[in-house]
């Protein structure tokens, strides 16, 4: 257990290591330029932005205190002649823009750039040196463009615009305006990990209606105890044991003791919802595909495979039995598997 813990420790910080090494992302949050309000050309890079307001993102211009206070009309940033009116919270949304001029060093292992924006409200177009990279219609999700094509060399200024609209009912309470969120500058070598290339899925997902239907239309009745053992049964198809139940459920079941997974187990292959397999000597194991199909213990690994359910087995079914009900019907192949197999072979190759 602790050289298996040992490995995992090990390849995540490999793994940890390497992803580091292949990006350098910065946060790209300060010394933006705010204008609020929109204005002709303000996406070209030759445009003249030294009057407009020096800021640091996050930002939300809605929140800004608006001019022309009047008691009871404009107070603060909410105005009662909002077009959004309580859908925004009376505030003001519209037109604004975002620019940035920027350089970056020379660096030969990282060749490719990707900007990266946490969120911006809403419908936004970004520029890099007056060409138009891309359009994002929407508020609250992330979202990134590779701008490595519109960069100029290294050393040499760039300038980045963000033109963000937000106007009408788009909201049912208050949204804010701008780039509300943080931007980071990512830059990579040629081979890397794609952006929000790495995630975790799960395969298989049982529904827990289609657990409570299995158990009830062989006559069971669910519990929290028998819905999680069935559940693991059905996205596990590795034909588990007690034990291992019993230490997958344990953490999250206080109450499941292994008695109670023993006797659920026994209750399922009982009544049909589940097989049980003694094709190990050494352990009883479990499989909750109850088609007729055939089993292959390999002698070497431990693994037990599936194995399709032929003609000859379907022969041997149809068979006159002297009289005799029967009521189960298991085959068992033992032997090596081919993963074993083609292992020995590959050390064969590799002492010669």
């Amino acid at each position: 257990m602790t050289k298996k813990i040992f490995i995992a420790f090990f390849f995540i910080a490999t793994f940890t290591c390497s992803y580091a090494q292949s990006r350098l992302e910065q946060l790209f949050d300060d010394g933006w330029k705010f204008h609020k309000g929109d204005i002709k050309g303000a996406e070209k890079s030759s445009f003249k932005d030294l009057k407009w307001r020096t800021i640091d993102l996050p930002h939300d211009w809605s929140i800004e205190a608006l001019p022309n206070q009047k008691p009871d009309e404009v107070v603060g940033p909410f105005d009662k002649s909002s077009i959004g009116t309580t859908a925004t919270a009376y505030t003001i949304g519209g037109t604004s823009w975002y620019r940035k001029t920027f350089t970056l060093d020379s660096n030969a292992n990282y060749t490719n750039t990707i900007i990266n924006f946490d969120g911006v409200y809403m419908n936004s177009e970004v520029w890099i040196n007056g060409k138009k990279v891309g359009v994002h219609p929407y508020g609250y999700s992330a979202f990134h463009y590779d701008i490595t094509k519109f960069l100029k060399p290294a050393g040499e200024k760039n300038v980045i615009a963000v033109k963000v609209r937000n106007e009408g009912k788009n909201s049912r309470w208050y949204s804010g305006s701008g780039i509300y969120r943080h931007v980071h500058l990512i830059r990579t070598q040629p081979i890397h990990i794609a952006h929000n290339g790495v995630y975790v899925t799960t395969e298989n997902i049982i529904d827990d209606m289609d657990v409570i239907k299995r158990l009830q239309n062989h006559n069971i009745k669910p519990s929290v105890q028998r819905i999680a053992i069935m559940s693991y049964l059905m996205e596990h198809r590795t034909h588990p044991s007690v034990d291992e139940i019993y230490t997958a459920l344990a953490p999250s079941i206080p109450t499941l003791s292994k008695t109670t997974v023993y006797n659920t187990l026994k209750l399922l292959s009982e009544q049909g919802a589940a097989q049980t397999l003694t094709i190990d000597e050494r352990n009883t194991c479990y499989d909750a595909e109850t088609s007729p199909h055939a089993h292959f213990l390999c002698k070497q690994c431990g693994k037990i495979y599936d194995l399709e359910h032929n003609a000859n087995i379907k022969q041997v079914e149809d068979m006159d039995m002297d009289g005799h009900d029967v009521q189960e019907i298991h085959y068992y192949y033992k032997g090596i598997c081919k993963n074993c197999l083609e292992s020995e072979q590959l050390t064969k190759i590799t002492n010669n």
